[in-house]
C-alpha cells in the first residue's frame, strides 16, 4: 500500500512537472525565436521588465473579462471603462493624493461594468452590440470631461506603475480572480453556464444574471487594472474613435490562449502566460524593426484567430447541449 502510494506521488509530481514545462514552452520559445532574430535589441535584462511590467496591465484586464469570454459574452467596452476612470483618478490624484486617485479609479470603472452590464440585462441587446455602444458613450465621456485635456498624475502616485509596485497590483487580481473563479457559487455558476446555458437552467441557475454579475463582478478585477493603467502610463487623456477598442484586443487574446492552456494550469496562471506571449510578440515585432502595418497585421491575424476560437468553441458547446438532451429523452 505504502509503495502504491509513493508511486501515485511520484506520477502525480511528474505529471505536475510536465504540465509546467508545456504551459512555458509557448512564451519561452517566442522570446528565444525573437532573441534569434533581433539580439541586441531584444535580449536585455531592461527589456524583460518592460515586458513584465506592461503585461500586469493587460493581465489584470484579461482576468476581469475572463468570467464574459467563459461564459460566451463580449465586453468591448471595459478599455473605454478604463480611460474614462483614468480621467477622473488623474485630477483625483492632483487634488486629493494617492488614495483618492485609487478610490476614484475603482469606483469610476466599477460603476460603468456594471451599467454596461444593467444595459445588456435590462435590453437584452447582444453583449457585442451593448458593449461597443457603451464604449463610445465612455469614450465621449473623456472628451467632454474638461474638455478632453491632458492631465498628469503627481510622480508620489506613479510608483504604482513601476517594477516592482505593479506586481502588488497583479498579485492582488490574480489572488481575487482566482478566490471568485474557483471558490465561489458564482465561479462555480461560470463554469456551468460556460459550459452550456441550457443545461445550466435546467439546474436552476439563471444564466441572464449571472451574465449580469460577469460584468458587476469581473469589474472589481477591471478597476484595479484601471490603477495600474494611470500609474504605468503617468497621464490621462480623451479617447476618440473607438481608440480604446485595442487595449482590449490583447487581453481577450490572452484569454483565449488560456482556454488552450486550461488542461494543464489554473485559468489564472493561463491568462498571464497568455498575456505575456502576446507581449513578447509585440516588442520582439518592434526589436525586429517590423514597420506598424506589421504589427498591425500580425494582431488581426491573432484576433481573428480569436473569433475563430470562440465561434468553433460556441458550436462545439451547442452540439454537447444537444447530445446531452437527446441521452435525457432516451432515458
Amino acid at each position: 500500500m505504502q509503495s502504491d502510494s509513493q508511486e501515485g506521488i511520484q506520477m502525480n509530481f511528474k505529471t505536475r512537472i510536465t504540465n509546467i514545462i508545456k504551459v512555458l514552452i509557448l512564451p519561452v520559445g517566442l522570446y528565444i525565436i525573437f532573441a534569434i532574430i533581433a539580439p541586441h535589441n531584444f535580449v536585455s535584462l531592461i527589456g524583460l521588465k518592460v515586458i513584465l511590467t506592461s503585461t500586469v496591465v493587460y493581465t489584470l484586464i484579461g482576468w476581469g473579462v475572463c468570467f464574459n469570454l467563459v461564459v460566451g459574452t463580449w465586453d468591448f467596452s471595459a478599455g473605454a471603462a478604463i480611460a474614462l476612470a483614468a480621467v477622473f483618478a488623474a485630477d483625483a490624484a492632483n487634488k486629493y493624493g494617492l488614495f483618492g486617485m485609487i478610490i476614484v479609479a475603482v469606483v469610476v470603472t466599477w460603476v460603468c461594468e456594471i451599467i454596461t452590464g444593467l444595459v445588456y440585462r435590462i435590453l437584452k441587446i447582444p453583449t457585442l452590440i451593448t458593449s461597443i455602444g457603451m464604449l463610445l458613450l465612455y469614450e465621449t465621456g473623456t472628451s467632454i470631461y474638461k474638455g478632453g485635456i491632458t492631465i498628469s498624475i503627481p510622480d508620489q502616485c506613479k510608483f504604482l506603475g513601476t517594477f516592482p509596485y505593479i506586481l502588488i497590483l497583479l498579485v492582488l487580481g490574480g489572488v481575487l480572480f482566482e478566490f471568485l473563479y474557483n471558490h465561489t457559487i458564482f465561479g462555480h455558476n461560470v463554469k456551468a453556464v460556460g459550459h452550456g446555458a441550457t443545461v445550466a437552467k435546467m439546474i436552476g441557475i439563471n444564466p441572464a444574471q449571472v451574465k449580469f454579475l460577469c460584468f458587476a463582478i469581473g469589474g472589481i478585477i477591471i478597476a484595479i487594472g484601471s490603477i495600474a493603467y494611470l500609474c504605468y502610463g503617468g497621464t490621462s487623456t480623451a479617447k476618440n474613435n473607438f481608440a480604446t477598442m485595442s487595449s482590449i484586443f490583447q487581453p481577450m487574446m490572452g484569454v483565449t490562449v488560456a482556454f488552450a492552456l486550461e488542461k494543464y494550469c489554473r485559468l489564472m496562471y493561463g491568462v498571464f502566460i497568455g498575456e505575456i506571449s502576446i507581449k513578447i510578440i509585440s516588442q520582439g515585432l518592434i526589436a525586429a524593426g517590423a514597420s506598424s502595418s506589421a504589427q498591425q497585421i500580425v494582431t488581426g491575424i491573432a484576433l481573428l484567430c480569436v473569433f475563430i476560437f470562440s465561434a468553433v468553441s460556441l458550436k462545439q458547446t451547442a452540439y454537447m447541449e444537444k447530445k446531452k438532451r437527446m441521452a435525457a429523452l432516451n432515458d
